[in-house]
Formats: C-alpha cells, structure tokens, sequence
C-alpha cells in the first residue's frame, strides 16, 4: 500500500483537498492519504519549500510526496515528478523542491506530459485536482516513471539563504515562524559556536532594525521566565527565538522577510 502525502496551500474550508482525494482514491483505492499541512501561506514557495525540508525522510521508502503550492497554475511552468534514492516528489517547477536538490541523490527528473495519466480536460485553476493527484495516484500502482513523460536535467532552484558572520555577530534571515510564534532563523548551533564568544550565562543580544533586545541560550521553552526572549537549538537543527508560552513573532511584531542580528553580549 503506496504512502502520499499531500502539502498545500489549499485550506480546508473549500473542496480542493476533497477533490484531489477523491482523484487519488478512485484510481487507487489502496493509497495511504497523509496530510501533512493545507495551512502554508497563500503562494509561498520559500515557506512550502522548508516544510518539506522537514517531514519528507521521515517516511518510508518510495512514498510518494504530491505538493502542490503553485502560483505559476495555469502558466507553461512544468510540473515534475523527481525520483531519488528514497522517494518520489510530485511538484510544480517553481523552485519548491530546493532542499531536496541540495539534500537528496536525484536518480530522474521526468517532465509531467503524457494525458494518459491526468485528466481529459484540464482546468486553468486546478492543477491539483486534474494533473497532480492523478499522477501522484497512478505512480502509486507502480507504474514506471519514464511512462509519464520526457527525462529533463534541470529544474528550477531557489538561493537557500546564508547567515553573514562579523566579528562577534552573526546576521541571519527568518526561514520560518510556526504556528506558535517562534521565528525559525537560517543560523546554525553550530554556526553561532564558532562565531560568538558566548558567556556561561548566555546572553546575547538581537539586533532587529535600530532595537536591541536580550537574549538567553537555553535547551528547552519552558527554561524562560516570562516575556523573556529565549535562544534555542529546535528540532529543525536551526536556532528558534521564542518565548515560553508566548509568541515572539507577536511580540517583536515581525514578519519572515525581517533581518535579524545575534550579537555578543558587552
């Protein structure tokens, strides 16, 4: 029984998670549906692209990851299907597959075109339902990929951004705020380590615009006192900034597309 899992930016108010369902079952009912998230943010590639990041090898072998975050439907962007070492991937060309490139040993890397294994009639606006979901159904009964389309070397992929160093501080980005409000940033335990002096008792300071806040390094959430703002290793292996039992995005009224500083504490 053939795992898919299916990560969009649909919601789940409307019908379009039912529909690509329904598609998936209908041509295979043996499929194991998982839904990993419908909630990413409207047309955020970046956002969808670390998700992925995060849940895809925690899966067994040849599952089949279908995402389908694509502002481009409709457009002569390629829909793909890429085949590594451990798993396939169903996606849109738009730059969402960008960890997997750099992650994954890429074996194919086929071009979705064969109307053998989509729908007759494609609608403009709902790839997921009429191209994504029967092809993600039909690759579950084993059939060869090579069936689906032409073999293509590259895809399209998206810088993965990098922290600056300076002398004792470190400027990073925010790669991702959770449903919590803690601010997921693209800087390393390791890289602040090797970066920063860091005194016994941890603190640091951030630098978000003209205001400096401090800053503690600490194991878990619940270390914090309260409103304090915390510094910790999360399970993504990237620094989070948070608050126990508070929201830091909420509190330092920030966004994904803000700068952030960690600096050595004077």
């Amino acid at each position: 029984m053939k795992i898919i899992t299916l990560t969009t930016d649909f919601g789940i108010k409307d019908w379009f998670v039912g529909s690509m369902k329904g598609i998936i079952l209908k041509i295979n009912p043996q499929a194991n549906i998982v839904d990993i998230s419908h909630s990413i943010s409207d047309f955020n590639i970046k956002e969808a692209a670390f998700i992925i990041k995060n849940f895809y090898r925690h899966f067994p072998l040849n599952t089949i990851h279908c995402i389908v975050v694509d502002p481009g439907v409709g457009s002569n962007r390629k829909i793909i299907i890429v085949q590594t070492e451990s798993y396939y991937f169903v996606a849109p060309d738009n730059g969402i597959l960008s960890y997997i490139l750099a992650e994954e040993k890429i074996l194919k890397i086929i071009e979705v075109s064969s109307p053998k294994y989509i729908f007759e009639t494609v609608s403009s606006t709902f790839h997921g339902r009429d191209i994504f979901a029967p092809v993600s159904a039909n690759l579950s009964k084993n059939i060869n990929i090579k069936e689906f389309g032409p073999a293509i070397k590259k895809i399209k992929n998206l810088p993965i951004s990098s922290p600056i160093f300076g002398k004792e501080k470190i400027k990073g980005n925010i790669v991702f705020i959770d449903k919590f409000g803690n601010i997921i940033l693209n800087i390393s335990l390791q890289n602040l380590k090797e970066h920063i002096k860091i005194p016994n008792n941890g603190s640091l300071k951030l630098k978000i615009g003209s205001k400096t806040y401090p800053l503690r390094i600490v194991k878990s959430y619940s270390s914090g006192k309260e409103k304090e703002l915390l510094l910790l290793e999360g399970s993504s292996n990237f620094l989070e900034i948070a608050i126990k039992e508070h929201s830091a995005k909420d509190l330092l009224k920030i966004n994904s597309k803000t700068t952030i500083e960690l600096i050595a504490s004077t």
